[in-house]
């Protein structure tokens, strides 16, 4: 499996930042195992 880890947010017209977040997004490898479906990150 491959792992995205993402700092996104939404930002005002006036360029305020106001929505701060992240994400971590899951890829399957070509000819890895399947991601399973509920997926539950792995601890640090």
């Amino acid at each position: 499996m491959g792992f995205i880890e993402m700092d996104l947010g939404m930002k005002t017209q006036d360029g305020v930042e106001s929505m701060p977040g992240n994400a971590t997004v899951v890829l399957p490898l070509k000819d890895g195992i399947d991601i399973p479906y509920p997926f539950v990150a792995p601890k640090d």
